[in-house]
C-alpha cells in the first residue's frame, strides 16, 4: 500500500500542476479578454471625445463666419451708404461755404473718403466676395495690392494654376489662414518683402509664404497656439485641423518660410494656365 501510494504520488502532483496551469491559462485568457475590452472602450471614449471636439470646433468656426457675414452686411447696407451721403453733402457744402472755410471742408471730405475706403476694406476682409467670383489667387492678389498701397511692403504672388483644386470651403479656409499669417507677419514681424508661391503637388494645395521679417519656428508656433490668449494662432490651428491641413514654420537664411498644405478633396485640375 505504501509503495503504491509513493508511486502514485508523482502522478497526483502532475495532475495538480496541470490543473494549476489550466487555471492560470484560463485566468490569463479572462484577463486578456477584459483588457482588450477595456482598451476598446478607451478607444471608443477617445474617439467620441475627438468627434465632440471636432464638432465644437466646427460650430465655433461656423459661428465666426456667420457673425462675419452679418457684420459685413450691416456695414455694407448701413454705414457704407451713410458715409457716401455725408461725403456728397460735404462736397455740396464745400461749394457753398466761404472760401476761407472751403479748405477745411475739403479736408474733412477727404478724411471721410478715407474712412469709406477703410470700411470697404473691412467688409472685404470679413466676407471676401471675390473669393466666390474669382477664386483664391485673385483674392490674395487683391489683398497684397491693398497692403502695398497702405503699408511699406513689396509683395509678389506666384501660382502654378489659376484654379487651386480646392473646394469652396477649403478655399475659404486657405484664405483665412493665409490672411492671418500675413497680417501677423506684417504686424509683428515688420516684414518689408513678402512672397506667396504655390508649390506643385498632385495630392494637396501647397502655398509657401516667404518674408524677410522676424518670425516663428515650428516649436514656438505650437507653444503659442496652445496658450489661451493667442486667438489668431488658435484659429489657424483649428481651421487646419478641420480641413486635415498642416502648417510648417521654418527659419531660412534670409528670413522665414511658412508652408501651408491642404489635401485635395476633389481631383485637382490638369490644365495649367500661365500667369
Amino acid at each position: 500500500m505504501i509503495l503504491l501510494y509513493v508511486s502514485a504520488l508523482p502522478v497526483y502532483l502532475i495532475c495538480c500542476m496541470l490543473m494549476v496551469l489550466l487555471l492560470y491559462a484560463h485566468a490569463r485568457l479572462i484577463l486578456l479578454f477584459y483588457s482588450k475590452r477595456t482598451a476598446l472602450k478607451e478607444l471608443e471614449r477617445l474617439q467620441l471625445e475627438e468627434d465632440h471636439r471636432q464638432q465644437l470646433l466646427y460650430a465655433i468656426i461656423h459661428s465666426q463666419e456667420s457673425e462675419r457675414n452679418r457684420m459685413a452686411a450691416d456695414l455694407h447696407d448701413g454705414i457704407g451708404p451713410l458715409l457716401s451721403v455725408v461725403m456728397f453733402q460735404l462736397g455740396t457744402l464745400q461749394e457753398k461755404v466761404p472760401k476761407v472755410l472751403a479748405p477745411d471742408v475739403g479736408e474733412t471730405r477727404q478724411l471721410m473718403e478715407e474712412v469709406l475706403v477703410e470700411v470697404h476694406r473691412i467688409i472685404n476682409d470679413m466676407t471676401p466676395f471675390n473669393l466666390k467670383l474669382h477664386g483664391l489667387k485673385a483674392t490674395l492678389k487683391e489683398m497684397l495690392k491693398r497692403m502695398e498701397n497702405t503699408r511699406r511692403i513689396i509683395t509678389r504672388i506666384q501660382f502654378e494654376q489659376n484654379r487651386t483644386g480646392l473646394t469652396p470651403e477649403q478655399e475659404l479656409m486657405a484664405y483665412r489662414v493665409t490672411s492671418e499669417v500675413i497680417h501677423n507677419t506684417i504686424r509683428h514681424g515688420k516684414a518689408s518683402h513678402l512672397q506667396l508661391i504655390q508649390q506643385p503637388s498632385v495630392n494637396a494645395f501647397i502655398l509657401q509664404i516667404l518674408h524677410n521679417g522676424a518670425g516663428l519656428k515650428q516649436e514656438e508656433f505650437e507653444q503659442l497656439s496652445r496658450r489661451s490668449s493667442g486667438m489668431g494662432l488658435k484659429n489657424i490651428t483649428g481651421r487646419l485641423q478641420m480641413g486635415k491641413g498642416t502648417i510648417c514654420f521654418e527659419k531660412m537664411a534670409t528670413g522665414y518660410s511658412i508652408t501651408l498644405s491642404i489635401p485635395f478633396q476633389e481631383k485637382p485640375p490638369l490644365k495649367v494656365v500661365p500667369d
